[in-house]
């Protein structure tokens, strides 16, 4: 009887979760209103995560009274992997056709149609697109162990290279995190900064956020930073489940957020945001409470060889691996 009772309890505590990924279809309107990151700081230049991010808008156009002026909403957060190639979630391609890339770190700010690129070409895992069609097909729910969040990366082509940007030549080593740590038996976990334009905070007002009780939260498309820590549990995993209800995280328009560790003074890309998760029961009335849950992050060391062949096939020729 009392394991009747405690599946019951472990199904309807599955239940009450339910995934907010960041490029749903109603997410724009919910995170237009605020900022980023999750209990973040902003992004200056001259800081190490300068140069390295992108934010991928929809229902782009040119006010054509003000060129400096776009109309834009935010669909998610890119990385920087190579001058023409940024990472993303695979659910971010959904009418990437009508997606513009944004090289800025404040999209409030007045913009020159130099910092604006469009998606040449996108690809994704062929197992995302086969994991979605199962999930579908069976009516899978929801939840931290779909297997379509192990596949969940895209690369898009842009139609001309970044000249700024910047990315860590260790991304391309074969010395995986776990790896890494294994050469420093003092070394139980790494520091980890995660990057995005989406949210700042879980509150429906940011006026009732305690830790903003005394600044003004920037808008959303403010690229922002939070800092966390990873032991070798988190780096073992293909995704890692990272709850933030009273720690930084990410949230609704962070889909595609970079995580890099840090490594003697380097940053190496780790993984990129994919979702984040509420607990309905939590607030029914704030439509924000996901952020102040658990989120998932994709662990790309799992997916180097993917990355590398992609860019191939694209490039027809193997990307140099020497930094910009």
């Amino acid at each position: 009887m009392k394991l009747v009772m405690t599946l019951r309890l472990w199904a309807m505590l599955f239940l009450s979760f339910t995934i907010a990924a960041c490029g749903g279809p109603n997410f724009m309107d919910k995170t237009k209103i605020d900022g980023s990151i999750l209990r973040g700081e902003n992004v200056y230049r001259g800081d190490l995560l300068f140069g390295r991010t992108v934010f991928i808008a929809k229902n782009f156009s040119v006010d054509t009274s003000s060129p400096s002026q776009f109309k834009k909403f935010g669909l998610c957060t890119g990385v920087i992997i190579r001058e023409r190639y940024i990472l993303t979630a695979a659910h971010c391609t959904v009418n990437i056709e009508e997606a513009r890339v944004i090289f800025t770190e404040d999209v409030n700010q007045p913009l020159l149609m130099s910092q604006v690129y469009t998606i040449k070409n996108f690809k994704i895992p062929t197992e995302y697109r086969e994991a979605i069609k199962h999930e579908t097909r069976r009516n899978v729910l929801p939840g931290p162990n779909n297997r379509s969040h192990r596949y969940d990366l895209a690369i898009l082509q842009l139609d001309r290279p970044i000249s700024e940007a910047k990315y860590s030549k260790t991304y391309f080593d074969d010395l995986y995190s776990v790896k890494y740590l294994a050469q420093d038996k003092n070394r139980k976990s790494l520091i980890g900064y995660v990057a995005g334009y989406g949210r700042i905070s879980e509150y429906n007002n940011t006026q009732d956020d305690p830790h903003y009780a005394t600044t003004t939260p920037p808008l959303n498309g403010t690229l922002m930073k939070a800092k966390l820590t990873l032991d070798l549990t988190d780096l073992a995993q293909r995704t890692i489940l990272r709850n933030q209800r009273f720690s930084t995280g990410v949230c609704s328009g962070d889909s595609g957020a970079p995580l890099f560790t840090l490594r003697d003074d380097e940053l190496y890309l780790q993984a990129i945001a994919i979702a984040t998760f509420k607990v309905k029961d939590e607030d029914q009335n704030n439509i924000y409470n996901q952020c102040y849950g658990e989120s998932i992050y994709l662990n790309l060391d799992y997916h180097k060889n993917w990355i590398l062949k992609t860019i191939f096939n694209l490039e027809k020729k193997w990307p140099e691996l020497t930094p910009i």
